[in-house]
Order: structure tokens, then sequence, then C-alpha cells
């Protein structure tokens, strides 16, 4: 999935020290977002997606 993708290349480079932190402060979701996806393989939601966009303008 994309997402792990973007996850992974964020804890390389010091951003992001966990999935919670990752759920709440880049996807906008509650702490156990990232790790639900996870667990049944699903895509993230529009907003999740949107989300980090909208907050670096």
């Amino acid at each position: 999935m994309l997402i792990d993708n973007v996850y992974e290349k964020l804890r390389e480079n010091d951003l992001c020290s966990s999935a919670y932190e990752f759920s709440t402060n880049y996807l906008g979701k509650s702490r156990s977002y990232y790790s639900v996806l996870k667990a049944r393989q699903l895509e993230p939601s529009i907003s999740a997606i949107v989300e980090p966009v909208d907050n670096s303008v």
C-alpha cells in the first residue's frame, strides 16, 4: 500500500516516531487508524489523504 511507503519514509527521516503519531499528526485521524488499515488491509479514506495536503498549504 502507498500509505505504508509514506509511513516508512517519514520514520526513516525521523519525522514520525510511531503509528499512533502517523495516524493523528499526518492523517488527522484517531490513534488506531493506521493500525486498523493495516490489520484489515484497507486503503485510507479520502479525508485522510487530503488532510496532510490541506495542512501544508
